[in-house]
């Protein structure tokens, strides 16, 4: 099959009429080429002129980046014109083309997408990470959450995008406790905080007796009815309230509130983290983290097989 790859700098041309998720829009990546000052291309490919595949690229210095672990790669394969076969050759073209274009690629792929096959092909290294979604359509949980929520907690109040200040200073000093340069923590918050500005993110918290004490950072696909959780945060002083619970529960129910049907709880790969978030009874879905970088042959070994081949 004779597959056509294209590169657009800074737009997408009318006729691809793709709708994206949050990862694929324009404001997001703007945000995201802001922060982490790197440039936009959108790449598609095309069969018998029609679209078939179309991925937006971060770039830097000739390197496809994914700048943080908080997002997913946005893709859009056309399933309407291609059948299953023709999608994997497809992205094999498109692999093909990205390793002639640069130095090194990185993404973070979808849960949805599971076949990664081109990928294996082209060298791409695969490391296979997990994450939990949560269906809002039941929100049963674990017996040891349904017991801290029957218990009686008088004088704690929930709130969404209140005390963002405090919001702020709470997680950006999680993230340092997780061992984070405090140079890359600095740009996950200036992220976040220009999310927020475009509201594409939330808070939701608990206050205990007045005083700011847990907090979730949601980010928030409407189009696509579903949530992220990229940063959750409790003061040590009152971690052993069962206020997180209460948390959990409760942005869940507003989240429906807001017609979302699923969250992406994240932070499955961490174990400590993990085990709590479980109790929520998500389902755990795989996802890769794919990643090639082109080899660069040493300079003396390019200089003897010259001088060899010269003397053939």
């Amino acid at each position: 099959m004779s597959y056509n790859y294209q590169e657009f700098i800074d737009y997408v041309p009318e006729d691809l009429f793709i709708e994206p998720s949050l990862f694929g829009s324009e404001k997001f990546l703007r945000i995201i080429s802001n922060v982490y000052e790197c440039d936009i291309k959108y790449a598609a490919v095309f069969f018998k002129g029609k679209p078939v595949l179309f991925m937006p690229l971060l770039i830097k210095n000739k390197r496809v980046i994914s700048p943080n672990h908080y997002f997913y790669q946005f893709i859009w394969i056309n399933s309407n014109i291609i059948n299953s076969w023709s999608q994997i050759e497809a992205m094999d073209f498109f692999l093909e083309q990205l390793i002639k274009r640069y130095k090194s690629i990185k993404f973070k792929l979808p849960p949805d997408l599971v076949d990664v096959r081109p990928f294996i092909w082209r060298d791409f290294k695969i490391a296979s990470k997990f994450t939990y979604i949560k269906d809002l359509n039941s929100l049963d949980y674990h017996q040891n959450i349904k017991r801290i929520l029957k218990r009686n907690i008088n004088d704690f109040s929930f709130q969404k995008d209140e005390d963002w200040d405090k919001v702020w200073v709470l997680h950006f000093n999680n993230l340092l406790g997780f061992g984070l340069r405090k140079s890359r923590v600095e740009k996950i918050i200036s992220m976040m905080k220009k999310l927020k500005d475009n509201n594409f993110l939330h808070t939701f918290n608990i206050s205990y007796r007045g005083v700011f004490v847990t907090s979730i950072i949601s980010v928030i696909d409407v189009k696509c009815g579903i949530a992220y959780f990229p940063l959750i945060g409790t003061t040590t002083n009152y971690s052993e309230k069962g206020l997180s619970a209460h948390l959990y529960d409760l942005t869940f129910s507003k989240l429906i509130e807001l017609g979302i049907n699923d969250v992406d709880l994240m932070g499955a790969n961490m174990k400590s983290i993990s085990r709590f978030k479980n109790k929520f009874n998500p389902e755990l879905r795989h996802y890769y983290e794919v990643s090639y970088k082109k080899k660069i042959m040493n300079f003396n070994i390019k200089r003897i097989l010259l001088r060899f081949l010269i003397k053939i």
